[in-house]
């Protein structure tokens, strides 16, 4: 952002949504564009939703497919129509795509630099945090068009001179060496996230869709009568169980409580069977 983004510019972004892409639009003196990802639609980002947005001072979109929090994915079709309307208004997209390999159901994430190689309206971003468990390691990276990796060239070397060499070398070994671990890895996360979204479609007042990709679970937890915010904290407090309210992703998480199943399925079990006492 720091290098396509003036101030007064606006920037698109999905609500709910990584916290950071409306920080950093902040920070840059532009104005996020919040549009709703809505349940009925599986939280996917809707290009007419998109379209109605743009304005004359619109000049980024921001895409995350899989997605953080709802573990949505995006279809090809979607994704091609946001191509369409970057392209025909002269707009950038950034897809960050770190849960890129983590799907479900033999759904395929399509990246939107498919489209044009990253050569002119789009830029991918990636890391192994997640796919390649190097979490805490910070190594990840951009595509982007020729002109843009110059200028981010630029501020990287500013900031942190370089990535450690030897984080680099492994993002190399990562890249370039055996990806069966994956679709085993995978394996063991479906049976987690089976797990989790039968546990909670077994509470009362709780309701989840089975997420596409990632590893989060996002029920609506309406019927329970309370904000995002008292459902969250009453859990922790009564179960000492770990969620987000939706609310952290920005004004359409209400409702909804975000849970992560990067975890056991003992813990799983734990966690459900505290949650079905309180909620009893």
């Amino acid at each position: 952002m720091l290098a396509i983004i003036d101030p007064g510019d606006e920037v698109i972004i999905p609500d709910p949504g990584y916290p950071t892409y409306g920080s950093v639009t902040a920070m840059v003196g532009a104005t996020p564009v919040m549009v709703p990802l809505r349940e009925e639609n599986g939280f996917r980002m809707n290009p007419e939703d998109v379209r109605k947005q743009i304005t004359d001072r619109t000049k980024l979109i921001v895409l995350n497919s899989p997605h953080n929090p709802t573990g949505s994915v995006m279809t090809a079709s979607e994704i091609a129509e946001i191509y369409e309307i970057a392209q025909e208004h002269d707009l950038y997209v950034i897809s960050d795509e770190v849960y890129g390999k983590m799907t479900y159901d033999n759904v395929e994430n399509v990246s939107i630099t498919t489209h044009d190689k990253a050569l002119e309206h789009s830029i991918l971003l990636d890391g192994f945090s997640k796919c390649y468990v190097m979490t805490g390691w910070r190594l990840g990276y951009v595509v982007a068009p020729v002109k843009m990796a110059q200028r981010l060239q630029d501020f990287l070397v500013s900031a942190v001179s370089c990535t450690a060499s030897f984080t680099q070398w492994a993002g190399v070994a990562a890249l370039t060496g055996d990806q069966s671990f994956i679709p085993e890895m995978m394996s063991r996360f479906n049976e987690k996230r089976e797990r989790i979204i039968k546990g909670l479609n077994a509470i009362p007042d709780f309701s989840c869709q089975m997420p596409k990709g990632a590893f989060y679970a996002f029920p609506n937890i309406t019927g329970t009568g309370m904000s995002s915010q008292q459902c969250s904290e009453m859990i922790l407090k009564q179960g000492h169980i770990a969620t987000v309210p939706g609310t952290a992703f920005g004004a359409n998480g209400e409702g909804f409580i975000r849970f992560s199943y990067a975890t056991s399925l003992e813990i799983i079990d734990e966690a459900m069977a505290k949650l079905q006492k309180i909620f009893k």
